[in-house]
């Protein structure tokens, strides 16, 4: 479990979810620092569990079209399909959850055939007895 964060912690992990790449100097300016203050509480703050890794956005990903597909299965447990589901091309993640659905995939593609595909391969497992499929219209806010 991670160690308690402050402020300033809490500061520079905002900060860095919105530019992963903001160099030390201008994030050392932001919290009132110095960049080898800055430096040390970042890889506490990676050591302790707080940051987990860092990410790229590509602008070119933005046309995709992101879907959740709403899986219902026979069983209560959905790790046994989890791995056959995210392996398939364009999957981003799987969430197990409360109540009906039991999960919801998530999905971006640039090919609505892939996004059917991937709807119809799910609704052929043998322990999913419904998939139902929603395109996202318009992201209105995204924070990674």
């Amino acid at each position: 479990m991670p160690k308690k964060s402050d402020t300033v912690d809490d500061r520079l992990i905002e900060l860095l979810e919105q530019d992963g790449r903001m160099p030390l100097k201008a994030l050392a300016a932001e919290v009132g620092l110095s960049t080898s203050a800055v430096q040390e509480r970042i890889a506490r703050l990676k050591a302790d569990g707080h940051i987990l890794g860092f990410t790229i956005r590509r602008p070119d990903r933005q046309h995709l079209t992101r879907a959740f597909i709403h899986v219902t299965t026979s069983v209560p447990n959905c790790a046994r399909l989890a791995p056959d589901i995210a392996a398939m091309p364009g999957v981003t993640s799987i969430d197990s959850i409360s109540g009906k659905p039991d999960m919801i995939v998530s999905v971006e593609t640039d090919n609505p055939a892939r996004l059917q595909e991937i709807r119809d391969r799910s609704a052929e497992m043998e322990q999913v007895v419904e998939v139902e499929c929603k395109v996202s219209i318009m992201r209105r806010y995204h924070r990674r």
